[in-house]
């Protein structure tokens, strides 16, 4: 499945976590955008996400013994604006 995200100010649930092998972030903007993907409660900032720089991507998939990736992915750019993030999953 492939999904496109405009980002502002606000964290947006971008990947909800259900079964999936892998999810691919692609940061289409021209800014650094922040995620979280760790499964914990603490709510996105732009101190405390994983930078992910302009053009670049982020490839997340099972490792070890995990049989699925299945975390919420979220993200945000941290100002009011719009900067997208294409995701593809499966």
């Amino acid at each position: 499945m492939i999904t496109t995200f405009l980002l502002g100010a606000d964290p947006v649930k971008v990947s909800p976590g259900w079964r999936r092998r892998w999810v691919h972030i692609a940061n289409r903007s021209d800014s650094t955008v922040n995620l979280k993907y760790d499964g914990g409660e603490t709510v996105l900032t732009v101190d405390n996400g994983i930078p992910l720089a302009a053009g670049a991507v982020l490839m997340l998939e099972h490792s070890g013994h995990d049989q699925e990736f299945f975390h919420d992915v979220w993200a945000l750019y941290g100002v009011a604006g719009a900067k997208l993030i294409v995701i593809h999953e499966g």
